[in-house]
């Protein structure tokens, strides 16, 4: 696909992935819906680089997620890249948490893959990128209901992709490793921090918007599925979950040892 005035939704965009996303994807023309609950920060987006439209969207509410989708007279490309996580054993998870991760990171993403899906299958054209995560190729001890939103959204990339074959539409999931975000600060805290924020190892969110672009643009069998960095997985999901599998279990002792550990000093 041509990125040039193609209108693109990316939702999470005041920081990390979704940001890197939007200003990379309005560098290349495109025009940029950017959504997210922070005001300051999406005015301070918008500022950097033209064609982005900042809009103001908390999508745990139903509601704001219909205004973000009307907000737009047509949608080419919709990047669902919101999403909260948890750190911590399930037995110390309250249940309006767990609602709470499946109402951002899986609920909120159907909901917006349906409002704009009409219009792109009757102009026969467009893209939905789905933001996982490895943690949804293998459960992350102490991440484990986190893991589970990205397994649900790993399962309805690959099924809308089957619903979707030959019809115009199509459908990436990209699966980032660790990330320098300051996701791993907001789901110790529940707050924003500054950038990188509380996670001092990884790729670059750049890395990731990079990997966006090249979903969008090439029409190929290996950018149905996308993990980052590349090496974990070179043919896709399943050449990536054997090296993810082995990393992970080194480190469940130990992830499982310091939420204890957390959970006693507290």
């Amino acid at each position: 696909m041509k990125l040039r005035d193609r209108n693109v939704v990316v939702t999470g965009a005041s920081t990390g992935i979704g940001r890197a996303t939007a200003l990379l994807l309005a560098r290349k023309g495109a025009k940029v819906w950017a959504a997210a609950r922070d005001d300051k920060r999406l005015d301070d987006l918008a500022a950097e680089q033209a064609n982005i439209i900042p809009v103001h969207a908390d999508l745990t509410v139903e509601s704001d997620r219909a205004a973000l989708v009307a907000a737009c007279s047509h949608v080419d490309v919709l990047v669902n890249n919101a999403g909260i996580g948890w750190h911590g054993l399930v037995e110390d998870m309250s249940m309006d948490k767990v609602r709470e991760l499946f109402e951002l990171n899986v609920f909120a993403l159907i909901e917006l893959t349906q409002g704009v899906l009409p219009g792109m299958l009757q102009r026969r054209r467009g893209h939905i990128v789905n933001i996982g995560s490895v943690a949804g190729m293998v459960a992350s001890p102490a991440e484990t209901v986190y893991s589970a939103t990205k397994f649900a959204v790993m399962g309805l990339t690959d099924g809308l992709r089957r619903e979707l074959r030959g019809r115009g539409v199509q459908v990436t999931l990209i699966a980032p490793g660790p990330i320098k975000t300051e996701f791993l600060a907001r789901q110790t805290t529940g707050g924003p921090a500054p950038e990188p924020g509380g996670l001092d190892y990884g790729l670059s969110a750049e890395t990731v918007a990079r990997a966006v672009v090249r979903a969008l643009r090439r029409r190929l069998p290996g950018y149905r599925t996308i993990s980052v960095p590349r090496v974990l997985g070179v043919g896709g999901r399943l050449g990536a979950a054997p090296g993810i599998s082995w990393g992970t279990t080194l480190a469940t002792r130990g992830r499982v040892r310091k939420a204890l550990a957390e959970r006693e000093g507290a």
